[in-house]
């Protein structure tokens, strides 16, 4: 399971050296969105769910970045995680039908049923 930490074992054929190490098993990322990847309407905001344990590094909330792209148009917005520890990390961004500049804080351009896509 994610987050669960393995105890990891070989033999250093060059000394003949037992060497153990602990390693912790790593989750897949998962990003969401809450109206799915096709825009409802414009002019609504998109709401991001990131999903990675793997970023939650100090066991208080911490943030990250996600790119959104849709409409020709892509914005990178932070996603703050959701408290200590979670793992979980959100953030919403802000829909218009009219035309804008990448990483303005708009998803600029985009229309109901656009595909929303991030990474």
């Amino acid at each position: 399971l994610p987050g669960t930490y393995v105890t990891v074992s070989y033999l250093d054929c060059s000394d003949n050296f037992k060497v153990s190490t602990q390693v912790k098993v790593a989750a897949v990322p998962a990003l969401s969105f809450s109206t799915g990847a096709l825009l409802a309407t414009a002019g609504l905001p998109v709401e991001v769910t990131l999903v990675d344990t793997n970023l939650d590094v100090t066991g208080t909330a911490e943030v990250a970045s996600v790119t959104i792209a849709s409409g020709g148009d892509s914005e990178t917005v932070s996603v703050t995680e959701t408290g200590g520890s979670t793992g979980v990390f959100t953030a919403s961004l802000h829909t218009v039908r009219a035309a804008g500049a990448d990483n303005d804080g708009l998803l600029n351009g985009v229309r109901r049923g656009d595909m929303v896509t991030a990474s």
